[in-house]
């Protein structure tokens, strides 16, 4: 068995929670967003090892959003800025496996989300988030629209498994 090797987006599926729907792809799934906080970019972070803080504090915007309604379809109208996302699908990384999730390439090419991915240790189950810059003056998205595609890799974790501050994230 080749240890490298990229999952098929159908084995992909596998390890997502579905409803909410998924877009299969050859190798990984599109998923959506669920919930959208806004990151004063004016802000303190801290991190380190024991604590993870922002202040001010991230404000939840997902209701607060406003909406266009045009050809049956509701969009999100969202200002310049940048913005934590937390997906809508819980997300199972299985042992020996690294996940990686990426911008769909429809949001890279109209310079909406320019951060290159984040890596998911084997094991890590949640709702993960991802932080997306917004470029432009408005974006206009549909409310359905898939923002990330998640691969899965075969890895070598030689039987190890996430345990770290994120585990688990955003699971009632």
């Amino acid at each position: 068995m080749n240890n490298k090797a990229v999952l098929s987006g159908k084995e992909v599926a596998k390890h997502i929670e579905t409803p909410p729907k998924i877009d299969i792809e050859p190798n990984g799934v599109e998923i959506g967003i669920n919930e959208i906080k806004k990151i004063d970019i004016d802000g303190v972070i801290t991190v380190d090892e024991d604590e993870r803080t922002i202040d001010p504090k991230k404000e939840d915007v997902t209701k607060d959003v406003k909406k266009e309604y045009k050809k049956g379809k509701f969009f999100n109208i969202l200002g310049k800025g940048l913005y934590e996302v937390r997906l809508r699908n819980k997300v199972t990384i299985p042992e020996n496996t690294v996940g990686m999730i990426f911008p769909r390439s429809t949001l890279n090419r109209y310079g909406i989300c320019m951060h290159q991915t984040a890596i998911w240790d084997s094991g890590y189950s949640g709702y993960g988030t991802l932080t997306v810059d917004i470029k432009p003056k408005t974006l206009k998205i549909q409310e359905d629209e898939k923002w990330f595609q998640l691969m899965l890799i075969k890895a070598d974790s030689a039987g190890k498994t996430y345990d770290g501050h994120w585990q688990h994230e955003n699971i009632d």
